[in-house]
């Protein structure tokens, strides 16, 4: 029987457009740049803010350099002059400052921007709010310290970080020109916008939480709604009439990097206070089961048919084995995957593809349900050609064997091993594991289970090469197969 199809969603807290595709550098070198842009809880300015902006560190969570720093005027307003020592990632914060209730230190906002040289001097700004300190909180939590403020990746892991910011684009509106809008990306769904979707809420909660944030950066110094909220969001602590315990979170990033690491965390409670102040809609209009975000990728280029299985290459390029049509597709990571592909070469066996996996140099191999065979499609052919491979099995009823072993007999005994194609057990013609596999290596005539195989090649690679949700960007990497989480690599 077919097993149900694996819905191929990507949960966001993140996922990206194809604006930061645009990465090319504008900038000339060796002069200074001026950026400008604004402070607001909603729409209302924040004066007397710390404005901070920052090129992300050199290892996880750690080294960011501050290029700049200013502070917001009487309506919000901000100007800041740098000079770029390198093309690294860029964000600014904002902390502290006044809303109009009185000086409040618990305010935290950050908007992501892009690469140092990219940014545009009298065009690239940025409007700094609750909607954008929850898009990059969302998008950039694998990189950033626990007080979510410090931004950083390792040189090996440089890609990541840009897919993930590229992320941020998917939930905070920014172009080409690096212009940070304040507003969400057109790219979010509206409940209701894909009906028969699941995860079509992506819009309401991006708003719901950026309301959370407003309830504290809009409050006055003396009211309860920020202390409700540093408790809350931490792990182990509730408010009631005080907090149960002592938070060791200061302000709202810190807050709102501990709700997306915590998405199960204390989300009623949290989710009360996103009356308490309601600039941003529409907003959810009851308390979720958790704080991940979804956005659902379907391009037509993609061609998704029955997708039953999902794999990523080391650039976080996201494969898809489709069931009904018989084929393989793939949505772009630097697309923000918003761009696919569908690729179905001849004559190499594929036939309702039920397990999906990559090897190191890309090439994408399938076990096929439909023909118990196995197809590899070749990443240097842009997957447009590939090979059917032979697999061997022994029989199932146990020692057909003569000699016991059951290695590929070359004896001309009759009776010896059986081999059939199949899904479940299968080596290559000379014996050698395809997978390669440690059990595999240890016992190169042994058999190998391919669903076991194509679990442990992807759950190796995520773990090797670091794919997690950093390869994909921040939270941005989660996906749902089948109602398990993609970053879940215990099972």
């Amino acid at each position: 029987m077919v097993r149900p199809a694996v819905l191929v969603a990507l949960l966001l807290i993140i996922l990206p457009v194809c604006i930061l595709m645009v990465r090319r550098s504008l900038y000339a070198g060796g002069g200074s740049v001026t950026i400008t842009g604004s402070v607001k809880t909603g729409t209302t300015a924040i004066s007397g803010s710390a404005v901070t902006l920052y090129a992300a560190g050199d290892a996880y969570g750690s080294g960011a350099s501050m290029l700049a720093t200013a502070v917001s005027a009487g309506d919000g307003t901000f100007s800041l002059t740098f000079s770029c020592a390198g093309n690294q990632e860029t964000y600014i914060t904002a902390t502290g400052g006044n809303a109009g209730q009185g000086s409040n230190s618990a305010i935290g906002l950050m908007a992501a921007l892009g690469p140092c040289e990219s940014l545009v001097s009298g065009t690239s700004s940025a409007t700094i709010n609750e909607l954008t300190t929850a898009a990059a909180e969302w998008s950039l939590t694998q990189f950033l310290d626990s007080n979510g403020r410090i931004l950083g990746a390792p040189p090996s892991n440089t890609l990541g970080l840009q897919n993930a910011y590229v992320g941020f684009s998917n939930l905070a509106d920014i172009n080409a020109s690096f212009v940070v809008s304040g507003n969400p990306s057109s790219f979010l769904p509206s409940a209701g916008s894909c009906p028969g979707a699941p995860n079509c809420d992506g819009l309401q909660r991006l708003n719901t939480l950026a309301n959370i944030i407003a309830g504290c950066t809009e409050s006055n110094p003396s009211s309860t709604a920020c202390p409700q909220l540093l408790c809350d969001a931490t792990p182990g602590d509730i408010y009631s009439s005080s907090c149960s315990g002592t938070p060791v979170i200061i302000d709202t990033l810190g807050a709102a990097y501990q709700i997306v690491a915590n998405p199960a965390n204390n989300v009623s409670a949290l989710f009360g206070l996103a009356s308490v102040s309601t600039p941003f809609s529409p907003a959810l209009g009851t308390a979720p089961d958790g704080w991940e975000m979804a956005l659902n990728f379907a391009d037509a280029g993609a061609a998704f048919n029955s997708p039953h299985a999902i794999a990523l290459d080391g650039s976080g390029n996201v494969f898809v084995a489709n069931q009904g049509s018989s084929s393989v597709s793939e949505l772009t990571a630097a697309s923000g995957y918003s761009v696919g592909f569908n690729f179905a070469p001849t004559g190499i066996s594929l036939s309702t593809p039920s397990a999906l996996a990559l090897d190191s140099s890309g090439d994408a191999f399938t076990a096929n349900f439909g023909n118990n065979s196995a197809s590899e499609l070749t990443a240097s052919s842009g997957y447009s050609m590939g090979s059917s491979l032979a697999a061997a099995r022994r029989h199932p009823d146990g020692d057909d064997d003569r000699d016991g072993d059951y290695d590929r007999d070359t004896d001309s005994d009759p009776h010896v091993d059986r081999y059939l194609f199949s899904p479940e057990y299968f080596r290559d013609g000379v014996g050698r594991c395809l997978f390669e596999q440690p059990e595999c290596d240890a016992q190169p005539d042994s058999d190998c289970a391919v669903s076991r195989g194509l679990d442990t090649l992807i759950h190796r690679q995520r773990q090797r090469k670091r794919y997690e949700r950093r390869y994909i960007g921040g939270g941005v990497g989660i996906a749902v197969l089948g109602g398990r989480r993609f970053d879940d690599f215990s099972q």
